[in-house]
């Protein structure tokens, strides 16, 4: 088991390599943001044990912690795009053993007409929906393990000091 779990590393880490020197314009459009650290917005609806407000938001603010690229600040509305956060959107629903999950990435609006910022508008997004509550707090680990990816893969530059 140890070595199957050691190549399908090796095996990513390869991939995101090579990834990396290729950056398209939608990935740029999702995940670029300077390399700001991002705000964390967490709603649960009808909280469920295991799955509450306090877990989901602990499991994704560890996650983006330990990347670095957490802040407790809510997104700047500063005219300056280079010093706006982005924010990480997460709600769960919960009914019985039915779950709703949404994550989206919203970065700031900029309006060219009046050079002002208006809103915040979701570049990236992931949901799922389905039976079975166990399975709710694994899928969102894994999201926020490929958003992190993702988003270092195409702000790498502006991460580096």
């Amino acid at each position: 088991m140890a070595r199957v779990l050691t190549v399908a590393v090796a095996a990513c880490l390869t991939a995101t390599s090579a990834a990396a020197q290729d950056i398209s314009e939608d990935d740029r459009y999702r995940w670029y943001n300077h390399c700001r650290p991002i705000w964390l917005e967490v709603t649960v609806n009808e909280p469920t044990p295991p799955i509450t407000l306090a877990a989901v938001q602990a499991a994704f603010e560890s996650r983006l912690r330990a990347a670095r690229l957490y802040t407790n600040e809510p997104p700047l509305t500063n005219p300056d795009l280079s010093i706006s956060t982005g924010h990480l959107l997460v709600n769960v629903s919960l009914l019985d053993d039915i779950f709703n999950v949404t994550v989206q990435f919203r970065k700031p609006l900029y309006d060219p007409a009046t050079s002002m910022l208006g809103t915040f508008g979701g570049t990236w997004q992931v949901g799922y929906f389905g039976t079975g509550l166990e399975q709710v707090m694994p899928m969102l680990a894994q999201t926020m393990d490929q958003f992190i990816a993702d988003y270092l893969r195409v702000n790498e530059e502006a991460c580096d000091p």
